[in-house]
């Protein structure tokens, strides 16, 4: 990697680190993260080459922005100096869709119903939670239906942890989706206490769909299937140990956007 490096951007790495998704390089004055890309993550990117919220690309010394190396395509980036994850004022990119969330999520549900016939029975902790998850995942499918017409997309993001930043993270969807993720981004951070602050500061949202975000539990799913094919335990014994207060967290964002979904007491 450091001949890759050195050949196509010149620059001399002192340290490598390998993480989850980049690679952090250090040079003697200058950070960069490095990542894999592919076509599929490139067509998002001219959105972002002049938004200085995210990391910065950095062209190769033949002024392309992907580099190849053994098969696989890189990108080079600058990170950028913001810390904040901020989901404020959403930037259009200027062409309406469809909300495609209720067909993505039935067909994610079924495949993990599948998925779970094949452990049922191995693990306590998932068999004292899955049905509760499951019925939540039902309760925001739900709430889509009559809710799926066209509306604007803007710039949104798959990830809210420090992917944030991440340009090949980007994807194109309605604000709402990056209100909901963001709201679980907090209760799962410790952070509830912001919740109002934020709700204040997001006007013309419409508030069911961001409770239907909120009932589709990627959270659990992601941690359950790291827990069984990875052996990480514990960060999925932490989130059903606040199940309850979960619930509890949806119940009151419902009430400060005046939502009221007559299921929620039928179901839970």
């Amino acid at each position: 990697m450091k001949l890759f490096l050195e050949y196509y951007y010149q620059i001399k790495p002192i340290k490598i680190e390998m993480k989850e998704n980049e690679l952090e390089i250090r040079t003697e004055n200058q950070n960069y993260v490095l990542y894999e890309v592919s076509q599929e993550k490139w067509e998002n990117i001219p959105f972002l080459l002049s938004d200085r919220r995210y990391h910065t690309i950095i062209p190769n010394r033949f002024q392309q922005m992907m580099s190849l190396h053994e098969g696989k395509y890189y990108a080079l980036c600058i990170p950028t100096k913001e810390k904040e994850i901020n989901i404020l004022n959403p930037k259009s990119v200027g062409k309406r869709g469809k909300v495609f969330w209720r067909e993505h999520w039935m067909k994610q549900s079924d495949e993990m119903r599948e998925y779970y016939q094949t452990i049922q029975g191995k693990y306590p902790w998932i068999e004292e939670s899955i049905d509760y998850y499951f019925g939540l995942w039902e309760m925001g499918i739900y709430l889509l239906k009559g809710n799926e017409e066209m509306d604007e997309y803007v710039i949104s993001h798959k990830c809210f942890s420090e992917e944030f930043w991440n340009p090949f993270q980007i994807t194109f969807d309605i604000k709402e989706k990056d209100l909901g993720e963001y709201l679980k981004y907090l209760f799962w951070n410790h952070l509830e206490e912001e919740v109002e602050s934020v709700l204040t500061k997001c006007q013309n949202y419409r508030y069911e769909l961001v409770i239907a975000r909120l009932c589709y539990p990627n959270f659990y799913f992601k941690a359950l299937q790291n827990y069984v094919e990875k052996d990480e335990k514990e960060e999925f014994v932490k989130i059903v140990q606040r199940t309850r207060e979960y619930e509890k967290y949806i119940q009151k964002i419902q009430t400060l956007t005046k939502q009221k979904t007559s299921l929620w007491d039928e179901m839970f």
